[in-house]
């Protein structure tokens, strides 16, 4: 008598049951297990606090326009500590400045920005309103960037020793600052969204210097750029208003 290949009924029907059994015995698990998760979740997220942040004003900074996000860890709503990392996008200024016609070194820059700071303990009117808060602290900011810079300066005309004329001298100036600054800020949340405004203040170290550049060569000393793109090694005021745009993950 032939083998059949197919189950008997009484296989299927405890197939079926099995199935039934194992479905629902999981189901079960799963249930259980998210709802330790949630609970945790919950639990976790009133000791500690994620953001994660973008600077939009970085990107239309004059002489380094920077693409700047960070992350922030808040515990239990007071301690907050935050790094924020920014990389060179352009080779020039997002509104001030235009394409150079001589590029002398290619233009980079990163920055980082380590900061500590406590939240709720100044402004109590302010952080007493819901959804507002108020922090100070401090922040570490390291800055190394090059561009291009043009540098006018006056030269005489040859036939005519005291008249002179405008020359430009395409160079690029390196630049290294490190900056030390007590930071007070105020935040505005939207469900998990939080805008921040923060001022800065404090000192920095800054260093600067031309690269390939003739200036000195030539013996000028009457010429025409900003102050703060000429050559120096000196500790300098700071000063730094800041605009973040943060996302709470958990």
């Amino acid at each position: 008598m032939p083998v059949s290949k197919w189950p008997s009924t009484l296989t299927v029907i405890k197939l079926i049951i099995e199935l039934m059994y194992f479905k629902k015995t999981h189901f079960i698990y799963l249930m259980i297990l998210s709802n330790l998760f949630l609970t945790n979740s919950y639990c976790f997220s009133q000791i500690i606090e994620v953001k994660g942040s973008i600077l939009p004003l970085d990107f239309i900074h004059p002489n380094h326009p920077y693409l700047t996000g960070g992350l922030e860890v808040i515990l239990k709503e007071k301690l907050g500590l935050e790094i924020n990392y920014g990389q060179r996008v352009l080779p020039y200024g997002v509104f001030f400045e235009k394409p150079y016609e001589q590029i002398t070194a290619p233009a980079t820059g990163k920055k980082i920005q380590l900061e500590a700071k406590l939240y709720n303990i100044i402004g109590e009117k302010i952080y007493s309103l819901k959804n507002h808060q108020t922090y100070i602290g401090i922040c570490y900011m390291k800055i190394n960037d090059t561009r291009n810079l043009a540098i006018i300066y006056w030269v005489p005309y040859e036939d005519e020793p005291n008249i002179y004329h405008s020359s430009t001298e395409h160079t690029a100036i390196k630049k290294s600052i490190a900056a030390m600054n007590v930071v007070g800020g105020y935040v505005y949340s939207i469900n998990r969204i939080k805008f921040d405004g923060s001022i800065m203040f404090g000192v920095k170290k800054k260093i600067q210097n031309y690269i390939e550049n003739e200036y000195y060569e030539l013996g000028y000393d009457s010429y025409r750029h900003w102050v703060w793109d000429q050559p120096m090694d000196s500790y300098r005021p700071s000063f730094n208003f800041r605009f973040k745009v943060s996302y709470r993950i958990i």
